[in-house]
């Protein structure tokens, strides 16, 4: 069994160590609008970006609206190796994969005028959920509406504007810039509005959150959040490689 393991491993250790480049990919959400931020082709990946021919299938628009598809899992794998003394100890443990969390999610826009964007996902939980919880939730129903040029609406089931963890990816950061969340929902029912002065260099926002229709307590009853975030760029060089945020 051990051997096994050991032969499988090997060859992706080889590839990894004795090449002569590596490269990663960036991880933030984008969109059809932010192309500065997707793979560079010329380039090589040990796991390549999906390009837009092969994902054509994701994706559909008509004259009211556009949507695309997308998946988010996080997998574990629990590779144990045990000598005979160990399996005395505690008995044969099974290798194994484990889904920690797994959404779907379908974006894109309402073709107005001034087109509006939307989010919708759904989530298996995974093994991170209390005993009484369901399997399958919404994690996110977003409206995104443009107020003006330099501002917009948001509203439904989205993220509260403070913290760093909670507007960034939370499941993805490490484990010391994942400090406040304890003091935080990962998503919330309200309203956000945010305004962007400096050419995007400053962003304001607020919201006003109320998670009524997700709790078993009444309207009257159930708590009311209130949020702010400012945030600056005060210095940005290079291409985005040095910035100050």
């Amino acid at each position: 069994m051990q051997k096994n393991y050991i032969l499988k491993i090997t060859p992706l250790l080889f590839l990894f160590f004795f090449s002569s480049k590596s490269f990663s990919q960036h991880t933030d959400l984008v969109d059809d609008s932010q192309t500065q931020v997707l793979a560079d082709s010329t380039k090589n990946y040990i796991i390549p970006d999906a390009t837009s021919k092969g994902m054509k299938w994701s994706r559909t628009h008509n004259k009211w609206f556009t949507a695309k598809l997308g998946f988010a899992p996080i997998l574990d794998y629990n590779a144990n190796f045990q000598n005979q003394d160990s399996k005395n100890q505690v008995g044969k443990q099974e290798s194994r994969f484990d889904i920690r969390s797994a959404r779907v999610m379908v974006s894109g826009k309402i073709n107005f005028k001034n087109p509006w964007k939307y989010l919708i996902s759904v989530e298996y939980k995974g093994l991170d959920r209390a005993d009484d919880a369901s399997n399958f939730g919404i994690t996110d129903f977003k409206i995104v509406i443009p107020l003006s040029e330099n501002s917009q609406l948001d509203f439904g089931k989205v993220k509260e504007t403070f913290v760093y963890e909670m507007v960034g990816d939370a499941a993805n950061l490490p484990q010391f810039e994942r400090l406040l969340n304890p003091f935080f929902n990962s998503r919330n029912i309200g309203v956000i509005y945010r305004h962007y002065l400096l050419n995007n260099r400053i962003s304001l926002s607020g919201g006003v959150f109320k998670n009524w229709p997700a709790s078993d307590k009444s309207f009257s009853n159930s708590d009311n959040t209130f949020t702010a975030r400012i945030t600056g760029l005060p210095k940005w060089q290079n291409n985005g490689k040095e910035f100050m945020h």
